[in-house]
């Protein structure tokens, strides 16, 4: 169980996740108890009984006005059982109230449940871990510095508390203590950090082990390492590893800054990723070496020449010529660089992209220095090294990546929406949140409606069209400016929803759900470092290849906006589909913000899982028969399968059989209970993938409710059943 404890907390609701033990995304739903109703910047602490049937949790933070220290927790413990989507109830404390009596807490944080079903506390401001039993009444409070974590060896009761104050330089103490019920301070270790910090350092506890293990970091921001000690009775041994460090020497070795954008050369031998710094990988042999090119972005000339596009401090944005190694070259007339506009803002963050033309000529954004200014385009011919076109398309600074297709037709990504349309479909339900919910406080981003804020659209101009404008200036609604609940909030403080009206002149297309395709500071919505914009491609057919990172997937789409292909799962580093002991998904993804497609492969910059992954595209033939597409031709599965996207679903969900051979099929689809609510007539099909897609209707062609459905499939002898999870 995770809880959803990131600061940029994004729905209306506080909820649990449940994740598989191996970190995957259970396919049936992620979705557990509902927390808190109010949204709320801090963490959640969790603990589930032994049975694995209740679930404790503590919530920390403040709400969207409450902005003082003494008004960081709602000094409660909730109790639920695990297998709900229900508001969890008040086990004990008074909401929003501290207090130091019996049943009481002052920031309550850790929480942990012993063998006997005992519940401990880490009472944060009363400096105590409190003990009640599952009824709630107390068994006794401990005395303990500043507790922040806590965990319970349910072997033989003893506990181990972690201890500590953010933003001092005061020491991290980490405590054992006797089980109940002495409860008495065995051993400590302390840990002097390198400088004040609000690093929050977390604790976990494997007594699974012969002698129990406490893992515990990082203890400061720019530090990387996870301390294990060994239990060893009266005191605590370091153990001879510490994983953390290892993960992060290994990747550093490595030297793939990011991985950040990307460009692939033509013939597939070179990769370059990053941004500012630039990593190469060899797609022949795999190796990674790190390059001294410069610049935000870099895309490769047909003839595997590189062009980067960077800053000459503040004063100039430059082009600068490499080699296909990375070796720095001059230009055609002998420059070094050629000066190509004025400096954009920020280097790198936010960078608007570059697009090679099929004539070999290069377009360049040019943007002012604020960004509210409109950004242009120029084209530029790199034989004479001479600008040859300023083109009439224009983009608002929500504007993100562009390319490209054969016929000179240009592609942008923009954090623009159709009218009172905020999600592509796929992507509504209870637990995405209403448009309408966007950001209040602008610093830190506590509240802001990542959904709203991420997802864009892409759009296909010819090069003579106008592009987008914005037709009625920003302003801030829905949240009055002043004095709000006792709080003096600025203007940049509040954002409510800042929209913004633009027209779109001379766009063939446009289609939405390309993500994460943030809007800039200038819409009131940009959190930072979330600004780095998204990447796709166009193919020589002219279809469309881009990330939809909210879904985990990547998108393949037609010039006719018909979606042909979606493919991956959420997956997280340790998942590695073929080439790692977590085999499944096939494809695991984490935020896939960067797609590129070269001959028949896309290759994919997974910025949070720190990887780049290659996936080859095979093509077959189908003819559809009664509304179930049957495969031909064409690379045929080596197992029978079943695949169900997307999940949870609505209107629709789509069911991908794959057949080595010729197989009888049978598909039926039943409610919880087990009872059928339609099947589909049995058929033989060819071997390959056989699609066949249920509407949310039943037998009778009625709407069946919201809930848990199962799909049934019979692939010859083999048998299948896949959750299906029906949202409103």
């Amino acid at each position: 169980i995770a809880s959803v404890q990131w600061y940029g907390i994004q729905t209306s609701k506080r909820r649990l996740l449940i994740l598989g033990t191996d970190g995957s995304c259970p396919r049936d739903t992620i979705y557990g108890p509902t927390i808190d109703t109010v949204k709320r910047q801090g963490g959640i602490d969790v603990a589930v009984t032994p049975d694995n049937k209740t679930v404790y949790t503590t919530s920390v933070g403040f709400d969207v006005y409450m902005q003082t220290e003494d008004k960081r927790s709602r000094n409660v413990v909730y109790k639920s059982p695990l297998n709900t989507t229900a508001q969890a109830s008040i086990f004990l404390g008074k909401l929003d109230q501290p207090g130091a009596g019996d049943g009481e807490f002052n920031k309550p944080e850790g929480i942990a449940v012993d063998n006997n079903g005992n519940v401990y506390v880490a009472d944060y401001g009363n400096n105590r871990i409190s003990i009640y039993d599952s009824n709630g009444i107390k068994i006794k409070h401990v005395s303990s510095w500043r507790p922040k974590f806590i965990q319970v060896n349910r072997k033989n009761g003893e506990f181990f508390v972690l201890g500590y104050m953010t933003d001092t330089a005061n020491p991290v103490v980490l405590t054992k203590y006797s089980s109940l019920p002495t409860t008495d301070s065995i051993t400590s270790k302390q840990f002097t950090r390198l400088a004040p910090t609000s690093v929050i350092p977390v604790m976990a506890l494997d007594y699974f082990a012969a002698k129990p293990i406490i893992w515990i970091g990082p203890l400061d921001y720019w530090e990387s390492t996870i301390y294990g000690f060994i239990d060893e009775g009266s005191t605590l041994a370091t153990h001879n590893i510490t994983i953390a460090k290892k993960q992060a020497d290994a990747w550093a070795g490595a030297k793939i800054y990011g991985p950040g954008y990307l460009t692939v050369s033509p013939d597939e031998s070179f990769l370059y990723s990053g941004c500012n710094g630039w990593s190469r990988v060899d797609l022949k042999s795999g190796a990674v070496t790190s390059t001294a090119i410069k610049g935000n972005e870099l895309i490769f000339a047909q003839d595997t020449t590189l062009y980067a596009y960077s800053k000459d401090g503040y004063k100039d944005t430059v082009a600068l010529r490499y080699d296909r190694f990375g070796n720095r070259i001059n230009f055609k007339n002998g420059s070094s660089q050629l000066i190509v506009g004025p400096s954009e803002f920020y280097s790198g963050i936010g960078s608007k992209g570059l697009a090679m033309l099929p004539n070999g000529n290069l377009i360049i954004p040019n943007s002012g220095f604020n960004r509210s200014d409109t950004i242009r385009y120029n084209v530029w011919d790199m034989n004479t090294c001479t600008k040859v076109d300023s083109l009439p398309i224009e983009m608002p600074h929500a504007a993100a990546g562009f390319t490209a297709d054969r016929h000179g037709n240009l592609y942008f990504a923009c954090n623009v929406k159709p009218r009172g349309v905020g999600y592509p479909q796929g992507l509504t339900g209870e637990f995405v949140p209403d448009p309408e919910l966007v950001s209040y406080i602008r610093y830190p981003y506590a509240h802001i409606n990542y959904y709203m804020f991420g997802i864009g659209c892409i759009l296909k101009f010819p090069q003579t069209a106008k592009g987008i404008h914005e037709h009625i200036a920003g302003k801030i609604s829905a949240v009055p400016m002043g004095n709000l609940n006792g709080d003096v909030v600025s203007e940049d403080q509040v954002n409510g929803i800042y929209t913004s009206h633009y027209k779109i002149e001379g766009a063939q297309w446009q289609h939405l759900g390309i993500s994460h395709c943030p809007s800039p500071w200038r819409n009131r919505g940009d959190p930072g470092c979330f600004c780095f914009t998204p990447r796709f491609s166009v193919d020589g057919h002219g279809r469309i290849i881009y990330p939809e990172s909210y879904r985990f997937n990547v998108v393949i789409i037609d010039n006719n906006r018909n979606e042909l292909l979606r493919f991956g799962e959420y997956g997280n580093r340790d998942q590695q589909g073929k080439f790692g002991t977590v085999q499944s998904p096939d494809i695991p993804l984490t935020a896939p913000w960067y797609v590129e497609k070269v001959k028949n492969s896309i290759y994919i910059s997974d910025v949070v899982s720190r990887r780049i992954l290659r996936v080859k595209l095979r093509y077959q033939t189908s003819a559809t028969l009664n509304g179930v597409v049957t495969a031909e031709k064409g690379s045929l599965p080596v197992a029978a399968a079943v695949k169900a996207y997307p999940l949870p679903f609505n209107p629709a969900v789509n069911l991908d059989l794959s057949l080595p051979v010729s197989k009888m099929v049978a598909v039926m689809i039943v409610d919880a209970k087990g009872q059928i609510v339609k099947t589909y007539k049995p058929q033989m099909h060819n071997a390959g993938i056989v699609k066949y897609v249920w509407d949310g209707m039943d037998q009778s062609g009625r709407k069946v409710g919201a809930g848990l459905y199962f799909a049934r499939v019979k692939i010859g002898s083999e048998q299948f059943q896949k959750s299906l999870l029906f949202v409103k």
